[in-house]
């Protein structure tokens, strides 16, 4: 697994070194949008195609997503119901209760970079 992470630019500065290594990568997986973002940009200038030659997946579906080109599939999470969760939680945590966990759903939201959603 390939974690990358950092300021802004870090991503493409990595392919741009190491570009010929993930050549051969089928799938990107990225944990948030603009790292996707940057992702794109760096494989584009080492000639790698999205999504052509490989897919890339966000995590957000931050603005940035529908800006780009080939717009990004991501995962879109209730932003929303997080934060009313996150201070109904943090509330009764202050009250000295207990609180439980939550799994909540994300929505693949199927744009353009990746292939598998082609029709």
């Amino acid at each position: 697994m390939l974690k990358l992470h950092g300021e802004p630019g870090s991503v493409r500065r990595y392919i741009a070194q190491n570009g010929d290594a993930h050549k051969e990568i089928s799938a990107f997986i990225c944990t948030n949008d603009r790292l996707a973002a940057e992702l794109i940009v760096g494989l584009r200038r080492v000639g790698v195609n999205v999504p052509r030659d490989c897919s890339v997946v966000g995590f957000d579906d931050d603005f940035i997503a529908s800006s780009l080109l080939p717009e990004l599939t991501t995962l879109r999470q209730p932003r929303r119901r997080l934060a009313e969760r996150a201070t109904e939680m943090l509330l009764k945590l202050m009250e000295g209760k207990t609180v439980d966990n939550e799994i909540m759903k994300v929505d693949l939201i199927e744009r353009g970079s990746t292939c598998f959603f082609k029709k």
